[in-house]
């Protein structure tokens, strides 16, 4: 039975990969040498070879040819293409076929024994009728590893199976032997690169119907991938869970800002509301990301992702039979958003250690395939991620600074009445010293029985607010007392405070403050060098809600001195 042609290896690989010699055959009618299948084993089909297998009809001998790269000549005799310039060099014709062009002129199809050129004579292990049913390496699936394991070992005794047991010991010596460096996975990579080529000679080489496939770049990606993940999945603890405990610190913050990014609206996120309908079931797909073993298993999670998107969205332009041109579409501006919501919600909490997985330990060339278009724009969402949280950070500070200074109608008064600022403050008593272990803590007791004795000597009215469970202030930490502009001050001593000039006459009278610089951890402490030219009305705020307002309907009628006591903890 003859051979089907248009399964020919050979034919396939001029009509698909040299369609332009394809096309010169059949507009100048040239007649096409084809080798048969079981001659093609270990051969490179590369352009010269194809053009040595092209022939040109002679202009002055019948049945004489040249080739098309010129650099041969032949005669057909009895069934044999003999080589003009080596009479015993001659290959078998098979059988011809005649095919017509576009224009219904004739040329011919020669299938021959052997190739002319650029065969290697070896046998191939299948025959041509068990190659019809080898339907090619299926581009992998999810999950990737153990497709690896089912597909390359197949049975203790095949091929396949005593090539990676090979491979085996070559990936265990490369895991004994490398160690990753932060920041320099790229030199692991290489490494990584040379042992899966080996591994991938070895396999093309030992397997009949991989050398015919290797010409198909389709095919041998689609090995090469499968290839890589078995060697990155026998390599995960090895490399991911060193990158794990590497990018421990960047996980948690990218992990911390997902986290706060799932509570915005998905408008927040830059993306359209039509859109949020069809993301449920995408978002459940790429809540397996982290689980994933493989580079290539994360990259198809994120790829399965988007087709779900697009299927949900063609399922219900079907059920509501929305016109064509309304049908709701992804488009490049749309794609980076959904894909940095879809990692938002699905929140993984190694995120930044996927990131480097990816981008640096896939080995197959993937730039010209929907599984490299989904790494770069992975790969920009993680940015987008990062930068959309800048920016929400820088707007939620910008509108407290403007709440602050909008919705506070007593700052200008406290500002005023608050002028003079005594930080880290003690008031002096003589029991100041007792029971308080903590030198840094005011006693509230003697701060009141000091603020009542000025109140006794003057003839203004006072109010103190009484406080039955008193919150000692830390004077380490926080600014205790406020007083007004009118305190006088008379001092020896370095001070950053001003004196006011004037009104000494009776400072003698309400001698109750003073500075002490051997205060405890240089502070200092207010004695009786701090005078007053009245006696100040003296107000203690507590922290019930009402102290504040009472505070400031109190400051619009007190014409003479205040002194303002006040004591907080504000929140860590």
């Amino acid at each position: 039975m003859d051979e089907d042609l248009n399964k020919n290896l050979f034919f396939q690989t001029i009509k698909f990969k040299f369609p332009k010699i394809f096309q010169l055959i059949e507009s100048k009618c040239y007649t096409l040498c084809i080798p048969q299948f079981s001659s093609l084993y270990g051969m490179n089909v590369s352009q010269k070879v194809v053009e040595s297998h092209v022939f040109i009809e002679s202009k002055y001998y019948q049945s004489e040819y040249e080739t098309l790269c010129d650099d041969s000549s032949y005669f057909v005799e009895n069934g044999f293409i003999v080589d003009k310039n080596n009479k015993s060099k001659k290959v078998k014709i098979l059988f011809d076929e005649i095919c017509y062009n576009k224009d219904y002129k004739s040329y011919r199809l020669l299938c021959i024994e052997a190739p002319l050129v650029g065969g290697t004579g070896i046998k191939p292990s299948i025959s041509h009728e068990e190659f019809d049913h080898f339907q090619g390496i299926v581009k992998p699936q999810r999950p990737t590893f153990e497709q690896s394991i089912q597909f390359l070992l197949d049975s203790p005794a095949s091929i396949n199976s005593i090539v990676m047991r090979k491979a085996d010991k070559l990936i265990e010596d490369f895991q004994n032997t490398w160690k990753i460096i932060k920041g320099r996975e790229t030199d692991l990579k290489e490494s990584l690169e040379i042992l899966h080529e080996k591994v991938l000679n070895d396999l093309v080489c030992a397997n009949a119907e991989y050398k015919q496939l290797q010409s198909n770049h389709k095919q041998m990606l689609n090995l090469s991938m499968i290839l890589e993940s078995y060697i990155l999945g026998r390599l995960y603890d090895k490399i991911y869970k060193e990158l794990l405990n590497q990018y421990e610190l960047e996980n948690m913050q990218l992990y911390e800002k997902t986290i706060k990014l799932s509570k915005h609206s998905i408008e927040d996120l830059g993306i359209r509301a039509s859109f949020e309908p069809h993301l449920s079931k995408a978002i459940e797909i790429v809540n397996s990301f982290e689980k994933e073993k493989t580079p290539i298993d994360k990259l198809l999670s994120i790829v399965q992702a988007s087709k779900e998107i697009e299927e949900s969205i063609r399922a219900r332009s079907i059920l509501e039979g929305t016109e064509e041109e309304d049908i709701l579409t992804i488009t490049g501006d749309d794609a980076l958003p959904i894909t940095a919501y879809l990692l938002i919600q699905a929140r993984p909490k190694s995120l930044q250690t996927d990131l480097i997985y990816c981008s640096h330990f896939i080995i197959s060339s993937i730039s010209n395939s929907s599984l490299g278009y989904h790494l770069v724009n992975f790969t920009a969402a993680i940015d987008y991620i990062k930068r959309l949280y800048q920016e929400f950070v820088e707007k939620q500070l910008e509108d407290n600074t403007i709440s602050t200074s909008t919705t506070s109608p007593t700052s200008s008064t406290t500002n005023l009445t608050s002028s003079l600022s005594f930080s880290d403050i003690s008031i002096s008593d003589n029991n100041s010293n007792n029971n308080n272990n903590n030198n840094n803590f005011v006693d509230n007791n003697s701060l009141r029985n000091n603020l009542n004795d000025i109140n006794n000597n003057s003839s203004s009215s006072s109010t103190i607010r009484k406080n039955s469970n008193p919150i000692q202030p830390n004077l380490n930490k926080f600014n205790q007392y406020n007083s007004t502009p009118n305190l006088h001050y008379q001092s020896t001593i370095s001070s950053p405070l001003k004196p006011i000039i004037g009104h000494t006459e009776n400072a003698h009278k309400y001698n109750t403050l003073t500075s002490n610089s051997n205060a405890p951890n240089n502070r200092s402490t207010l004695t009786s060098n701090y005078v007053y030219t009245k006696a100040p009305t003296v107000i203690d705020l507590n922290d019930d809600e009402s102290g504040l307002g009472e505070f400031i309907g109190k400051l619009k009628d007190i014409k003479e001195d205040v002194v303002v006591g006040s004591y907080y903890v504000p929140s860590k």
